[in-house]
């Protein structure tokens, strides 16, 4: 119930609805239970006085105006304050999501993010429309339908109630196993969701190697496993209604059999006895949804786990962030003694010092794994060293508050990601309100304006998700001016060219080469035709730096260096 607690705390500031929308469903429960005080009165003296009979069809008329009124305001104040939470819960979580630590999305499929925010989130919502109804109208319904009957036969009442030990033995053990599904569903739809967007997503490879078979059958599994789990929880899900039919329907015949002697014996009219009969239907259908209700808690607190499982991830970067800010920096960067490992524990960095100079333009090589990418994603703080400290003009980068660190860092990567939209809305992403002109004048700095004219809408043609109109060479360009618009002191290039043609890389490089002027710049490539003008390369091998020096110098005294040239250069 904890969750639930948590659940209402995001309809904070919405307090004046509960009262309209309690007195909506408390108004409703007694509407229907009035209905059969009203068929009593009638079986029992509206036939036998037309005035009578007037003054309960008036009454009746009212009654069911008050009905429609009712279910109307409690529909629409419930739905009004679900929706509410929806959105107020989908924000903060997705809000928490942006802020978590980089291992999280290293170690969570994306599959598994999304179920959360769109299955889980419904579940919860699906509770708030219905649940809370069941929860406040039924047992006010209940409970006016059973002050009616203790008032008509309290010993007929008390026979009716033999039954209710049964009842709530049986909804106990159903809410444990709907829970126990509801978390195993959820899990395996969240499996499936990951398969459906890598395949979207690879779709290209998928073509090349002829593995749509092999795929279809992959996610024909992952449905498979979903669909047998989904299925005992519809079986345990669905054994509750039969069970509360029967066991309403055994009340029912008690009722029959004690109340009908009691007429037939004279102890009860039959008005009095068609008041109790209709006050226990009025009784049977509470009951039966709030056995349902306890489901639907058990299912909401499942999905409430698996959404508060992601609200209580804590980011230990943000929480040791500085206050420092700086609206300019040099661009000199020490690594001192840095050490680094992932959850694992398996040291990733060892011992790591570095220097490098303000303007300064530093290349890291070496064979895939060593550390490279780990080493220079330390600098904007992407993840933290577990020993030593990164310093920035020999300012430790933990006292920088984080987006001001970062707002002097600018990264291109082997596989930058753009955003659908166009292209002037990519290059000017890290602007708030990007100025038109800047926006080209980055473009041209990446030698990318040239063929963004040639597009038929120019700046404002749209590229598709993830930038799918456009090669990997104009990507990277993007990716480049939406870098150059930042202006940062500190430029990182991790395998920017890896991927590219001949001319691709050309343009590229270029680019490269024109931004990385009086900027500390860190190139991470193994293509070394790339960085041999270079100031220094920096050899990184299992973790630590093996050489460093310029390309001469690292032929002659790093036979790491060599043996990498050597094999690039087939000499």
């Amino acid at each position: 119930m904890n969750e639930i607690k948590r659940l209402l705390r995001y309809l904070r500031g919405f307090e004046a609805y509960y009262p309209i929308a309690i007195i909506f469903m408390l108004t409703l429960s007694v509407s229907q239970n009035f209905l059969a005080i009203i068929i009593g009165q009638f079986i029992n003296i509206a036939l036998d006085n037309l005035e009578t009979l007037k003054t309960i069809i008036f009454l009746g008329g009212i009654n069911a105006v008050i009905l429609f009124f009712s279910k109307f305001g409690q529909d629409y104040t419930l739905n009004y304050l679900s929706e509410n939470l929806l959105i107020r819960l989908k924000n903060d979580v997705l809000g928490r999501v942006l802020y978590l630590p980089m291992h999280f999305f290293k170690n969570t499929q994306s599959g598994d993010i999304l179920s959360r925010l769109t299955n889980d989130i419904t579940n919860i919502q699906n509770f708030m429309r219905r649940g809370v109804v069941d929860m406040i109208m039924n047992t006010a319904t209940l409970l006016g339908a059973i002050y009616i009957m203790v008032r008509m036969n309290l010993r007929l009442f008390l026979i009716m109630m033999v039954v209710l030990p049964l009842i709530v033995i049986i909804i106990y053990f159903l809410g444990i196993f709907v829970k126990k599904y509801t978390l195993l569903t959820q899990h395996l739809l969240a499996v499936t969701v990951s398969i459906m967007q890598e395949i979207v997503q690879g779709i290209e490879v998928i073509k090349i190697f002829s593995s749509e078979r092999r795929e279809s059958q992959r996610y024909r599994k992952s449905n498979n496993d979903y669909l047998d789990k989904k299925l005992k929880e519809i079986r345990v899900t669905a054994l509750s209604l039969p069970l509360m039919e029967i066991l309403g329907y055994t009340a029912l015949l008690l009722i029959f059999w004690f109340g009908g002697k009691d007429v037939v014996e004279g102890r009860m009219n039959l008005g009095a006895f068609i008041t109790f009969f209709v006050a226990a239907g009025n009784a049977s259908t509470p009951i039966r949804r709030l056995s349902n209700l306890h489901l639907m808690v058990q299912r909401t607190t499942a999905s409430a786990s698996r959404i508060f499982e992601i609200m209580n991830v804590e980011n230990p970067i943000l929480k040791t962030q500085g206050t420092l800010e700086k609206e300019s920096i040099d661009g000199t960067v020490t690594l001192e003694n840095v050490t680094f490992s992932y959850d694992t524990g398996e040291e990733i960095l060892k011992d790591i010092n570095l220097h490098v100079k303000k303007g300064e333009v530093v290349a890291l090589v070496g064979p895939s794994g060593g550390g490279k990418t780990t080493l220079v994603n330390l600098i904007p703080r992407l993840y933290d060293c577990t020993q030593g400290a990164v310093t920035i003009d020999g300012i430790d980068i933990r006292k920088f508050k984080l987006a001001n660190l970062r707002s002097h860092i600018a990264m291109v990567s082997q596989t930058n990601f753009l955003f659908s939209g166009t292209i002037a809305e990519n290059i000017g992403y890290t602007q708030a309100s990007p100025d038109n002109e800047a926006i080209i004048e980055a473009a041209k700095a990446a030698y990318a304006h040239d063929f963004i004219m040639d597009l038929p809408r120019q700046y404002d043609t749209e590229i598709g998700e993830r930038g799918v109109k456009l090669s990997g060479g104009q990507k990277q360009r993007i990716a480049i001016a939406r870098a150059v618009l930042r202006n940062p002191s500190i430029l990182i290039f991790d395998e920017a060219t890896s991927a590219l043609d001949t001319e691709s890389e050309k343009y590229v490089q270029d680019a490269i080469n024109n931004m990385i002027q009086d900027r500390t710049t860190f190139i991470v490539a193994h293509r070394l035709s790339t960085i041999l003008h270079a100031d220094r390369i920096i050899v990184i091998h299992r973790g630590r730096i093996e050489a460093m020096g310029n390309h001469d110098e690292l032929m002659e005294k790093s036979s790491l260096y060599r043996k990498l040239y050597s094999l690039q250069f087939n000499n």
